[in-house]
């Protein structure tokens, strides 16, 4: 059984409770805002109106002066979104004590989905109960509608008094229905502009109209309206879950000096983070551990999961890395015995800082994913073991800014490269024919460059001198020019390279840096 608690003229019924005015009062909701203009607003259509408004003539797309002639001590109000959306959180959390599974079906509308067998008398009741309730909370006027299905419910609310049940084979339900409006059925205005010329006004109009010949003529879409107006379309609730929150905060009795408690406590808090992902069916993605430390100070440190998982042991071996690289390598060294003393947070975290006062845990969660590997692209065996090994000598070079894989820079300037995120996972290998790469003589960078002196003839090298490298010159290819970055004083640079064969057959390549700087950059194998 399906229950609709539906408040008509929602919009218009928020305003009047912001406004603090009576039901019974003469009011109007305009389609305008409350800052603009009086010209706009006397132009401005009414879209609601209240029952005592109705009663003088007003109706809906009626302009704000038409209004103000037939009744002039109407109210007139605007759209308040913030208390419309206050009255929606009352209604889904009165729907929350009432049923665990209901849907936000629309503004002023929930569905929910019971599993009661009482008799039709014990359901009235039931309806009665729920109106007098959601009426006293909210102030606002509802209906209750009950039925076998949650659109037929919803048509129930519609013209519900205040509660009614929906009983009855389908000629019956048909012919309960019929009165309603064709606008709750919602049509697109493609098909609302047609049934409107037809002088199609009632449910039960269109549903008299033959379904297979409106298909034939308005296209499939009649197809759901028929069946959504007639009591017989099947479609499931989209529930409304509270947003479950992955993450523990832990204050401190006192301050910890000491790492081991810290991964202790950290394992605390993971196990009951690792039961909502497992309720949720979902897995850890990335583990966030904030610190707070006596001095004030905070610390905080991001541990991405190379493959995510919910495995216990596996995120414990990570954050242990995270906070304390060398701990494994102590637990495997059986020369230090099981007497070790602890390993106090100073030789670990910033001089100063002090003791832990306070623990954040954090879990990014994520869908469990499972991609196919490829036959002619190599996979890694453990991708967490890979992670692990980088989150560690992230935490020895001082963070992740400092450890990545290196891509060259959009420049000519040589030796220049920037550094990337290291990408766990390997990217998808590239469709097409492979490219063969051509041959080259093999080319190994000295690092650091070597300073050298040159002997120039007209501008020409003939011979370097260096305590590695000393020798005439017999041939040579050049010079290449290269500079760039000239419009910034601090990052301009320009370099004269040539590639030089020694007496000896060696091969170099040999680069000039302003003033007068020569420096042997590699050599050729």
């Amino acid at each position: 059984m399906y229950i609709s608690i539906l408040i008509p003229d929602f919009q218009l019924q928020t305003a009047l409770r912001a406004a603090d005015l009576p039901a019974e009062r003469p009011a109007a909701l305009l389609d305008e805002v409350a800052v603009a203009t009086n010209k706009q607003r006397g132009r401005a259509p009414v879209l609601q109106a209240t029952p005592a408004a109705i009663a003088y003539g007003i109706c809906q797309g009626m302009t704000a002066t038409q209004a103000q002639a037939r009744c002039p001590h109407i109210a007139l109000l605007y759209r308040n979104h913030e208390e419309e959306t206050l009255a929606q959180a009352d209604l889904l959390a009165h729907a929350d004590s009432l049923c665990p599974d209901y849907e936000s079906t629309a503004p002023g509308v929930v569905t929910l989905c019971t599993t009661h067998t009482k008799a039709l008398q014990d359901m009235d009741a039931h309806l009665q109960s729920i109106y007098r309730r959601i009426t006293h909370a909210t102030r606002l006027v509802v209906r209750v509608g009950a039925a076998h299905d949650p659109d037929l419910a919803f048509l129930t609310a519609c013209q519900a008094d205040p509660v009614q049940a929906m009983t009855g084979d389908a000629s019956a339900i048909r012919r309960q229905l019929a009165p309603l409006p064709i606008s709750l059925i919602a049509p697109p205005p493609s098909i609302a502009q047609v049934l409107d010329l037809w002088g199609i006004r009632t449910v039960g109009d269109f549903t008299a109209l033959p379904k297979a010949d409106l298909i034939e003529r308005l296209g499939p879409e009649c197809s759901v309206l028929w069946d959504f107006a007639s009591g017989q379309r099947q479609r499931l609730l989209r529930l409304v879950r509270p947003s479950v929150d992955f993450s523990l905060h832990r204050e401190m009795d006192y301050a910890l000096a000491n790492v081991e408690p810290l991964l202790a406590i950290l394992q605390d808090m993971l196990q009951p983070l690792l039961a909502r992902l497992t309720s949720a069916w979902l897995v850890a993605e990335e583990l966030c551990v904030s610190l707070r430390f006596d001095s004030g100070t905070q610390h905080e440190r991001r541990i991405r999961i190379a493959q995510p998982n919910r495995d216990l042991p596996l995120l414990m071996r990570l954050l242990t890395t995270a906070l304390d690289p060398g701990m494994h390598s102590r637990q495997a060294d059986p020369s230090t015995g099981s007497g070790t003393a602890l390993v106090t947070l100073q030789s670990l975290f910033p001089a100063g800082a002090g003791g832990i006062t306070h623990v954040t845990l954090q879990v990014k969660p994520s869908r469990p994913t499972q991609a196919q590997t490829d036959l002619f692209q190599p996979s890694l065996r453990d991708p967490n073991r890979l992670a692990e090994s980088i989150i560690r000598l992230e935490t020895l070079f001082g963070g992740h800014s400092r450890v990545g894989s290196p891509l060259p820079s959009v420049t000519h300037q040589p030796d220049r490269a920037q550094l990337s995120t290291f990408q766990l996972s390997l990217r998808p290998a590239p469709t097409g024919t492979a490219k063969v790469p051509s041959c080259h003589t093999p080319y190994r960078r000295c690092r650091p460059p070597i300073t050298v002196k040159v002997t120039l003839h007209h501008g020409i090298p003939i011979s370097l001198h260096s305590p590695m490298i000393q020798g005439n010159i017999i041939d040579r290819r050049g010079p290449w020019y290269l500079s760039g970055d000239w419009w910034d004083a601090r990052q301009r640079w320009a370099v004269e390279e040539w590639d030089i064969q020694l007496q000896s057959g060696d091969i170099l390549r040999l680069s000039k840096k302003p003033p007068e700087d020569w420096e042997i950059e590699g050599l050729y194998s």
